[in-house]
């Protein structure tokens, strides 16, 4: 049964009123200063007249009434079922990531409405966006984005609970009660990048390392680690809040990455600072479990507010099954290794002392050389004279690179005028075919900055130049072809 008590045991501990998520407020906005509302509903549970308000599976804000909200709902459902006698929808291409999700958008005068169609189409996500309030936060309206943002929130409830259409058909008040718990916490800290394309691709940062060599010490590492651990099932490695290395199946990364990097560790990395954080731990070990008990030296079993964190991941690319695991976190000099061991298998104590026989020694002197590697790098300064901005994506890997988030913390380009974002993304959208692999396109603004959009091979580049003594066209072209010979090269062939 689930009940709230217990849930220190879950990865939801991590995710609460008060925390943010990342800390990039700079760069951000939080959904709910800029939405009317969010809701989720089951049409068929609401199918009777008299009962219409059934659908409901929940809403925010709680201040409107049952009446408002059923209507908003209704008004939903009806647009699905009337569009669907319009649009076809094309069947999924299983070639691609993740299945097509249908949606549905709405644009009045004062909101902007997105749907999606969940589970089958069994369930509805909606929210309702406002835009004098968007306005007022300097915040661009871009339906796509808005829909990967929705899309996110469903994968991110099932990350931690699995999927919607079991927890109803078995207890439709716990399933209530759940999405309750989960999206009163999440709406609650859940912010929204200014630059509405990093919501859209929704990507994870890859930390570049340009040695092969220490690549292949990691591969060699983790390979070593699951053979002397055989119950570690997957893994993911990180290092400070950037991805390395992982197994667990490519569609789960995003939403598993973004808790991760800006939920778990940087909580861990805060009580980290209190004195009571020091674990038990054998002399000369430098790390210390992120996750589980504090006091691992006895065979006492794990349970309660000691329990592990469990999350729900795909038995594969394909299947649309989400098998239960415990997560298992082991940290050192800034180096985590995120071990995913089959929910049937009991993590005792005694495996996370064999754990850390495994990690203890080797994980530090491999931080240590991910740090050394990283440092070289990052003195080689690469960013310190770029005078444009840009925003990389590639779909396979699911690798995104930016500077617009180094606006958000220190250093980098100047950022540039709110009305460009909006610019971008309708270019983005309308000028950029999603089904073509190859185009490119370039757009001057009225204030004169340029955007220049390319793909290649499905991989996507933006480039946002600002105004300088280059105009025309061909100039602007010549500087571009540099920018990418010079940032680029191992990118993208000129």
């Amino acid at each position: 049964m689930f009940s709230v008590h217990m849930m220190h045991s879950s990865p939801m501990y991590f995710i609460g009123p008060g925390q943010t998520t990342g800390g990039l407020r700079g760069c951000q906005n939080r959904l709910t200063d800029i939405m009317d509302c969010f809701f989720i509903a089951h049409p068929k549970s609401g199918g009777k007249e008299g009962e219409e308000s059934n659908r409901i599976m929940y809403y925010y804000p709680k201040t409107d009434s049952i009446d408002k909200q059923t209507e908003i709902t209704g008004f939903a459902e009806a647009v699905v079922n009337f569009t669907d006698n319009f649009v076809s929808v094309p069947t999924a291409d299983k070639s691609k990531l993740t299945e097509e999700i249908p949606f549905r958008d709405v644009v009045t005068a004062k909101t902007v409405h997105v749907y999606i169609m969940v589970e089958e189409a069994q369930f509805m996500i909606g929210l309702i966006m406002n835009k004098k309030a968007a306005q007022d936060m300097d915040y661009t309206l871009f339906s796509p984005s808005l829909r990967a943002i929705l899309i996110k929130a469903h994968t991110m409830f099932k990350l931690f609970f699995g999927n919607f259409t079991e927890f109803h058909k078995n207890d439709v008040t716990q399933f209530k009660d759940r999405i309750e718990y989960f999206f009163s916490r999440y709406l609650s800290v859940l912010r929204v990048y200014n630059m509405p394309l990093l919501d859209y691709f929704s990507g994870v940062i890859f930390l570049r390392l340009e040695d092969s060599a220490l690549f292949c010490d990691i591969d060699a590492f983790t390979t070593e680690l699951t053979e002397q651990i055989p119950a570690v099932d997957k893994l993911i490695f990180l290092y400070q809040e950037s991805l390395l290395y992982y197994t667990v199946p490519k569609k789960d990364l995003p939403a598993l990455f973004h808790y991760l990097s800006h939920n778990l560790l940087p909580m861990s990395l805060r009580t980290e600072l209190e004195p009571s954080s020091v674990l038990s731990r054998p002399t000369g070990h430098q790390g210390k479990f992120v996750t589980g008990p504090r006091e691992y030296s006895t065979d006492e079993p794990i349970d309660g507010k000691d329990a592990l964190p469990t999350v729900y991941l795909s038995e594969d690319e394909e299947s649309q099954t989400l098998n239960k695991y415990h997560l298992v976190a082991y940290r050192s000099l800034n180096a985590t290794v995120c071990m995913f061991v089959k929910g049937d298998v009991t993590v005792s104590r005694h495996l996370m002392r064999d754990i850390e026989g495994c990690l203890g020694t080797e994980l530090p002197h491999l931080a240590s050389s991910i740090a050394e590697a990283t440092n070289k790098h990052q003195s080689e300064g690469t960013r310190s004279d770029m005078d444009f901005h840009y925003i990389y994506f590639n779909p396979s890997s699911l690798s995104l690179r930016t500077t617009f988030l180094d606006v958000c913390t220190a250093g980098g380009p100047p950022p540039i005028p709110p009305n460009i974002h909006k610019v971008a993304c309708t270019s983005f959208e309308k000028l950029m075919d999603e089904k073509e692999e190859f185009g490119e396109c370039c757009v001057k603004s009225e204030s004169d900055w340029w955007i220049f959009l390319k793909k290649a091979n499905g991989r996507s580049l933006i480039l946002f130049l600002p105004p300088s003594s280059v105009n025309a066209f061909t100039e602007i072209h010549i500087k571009v072809q540099s920018i990418i010979k010079t940032y680029f090269q191992s990118i993208f062939l000129i």
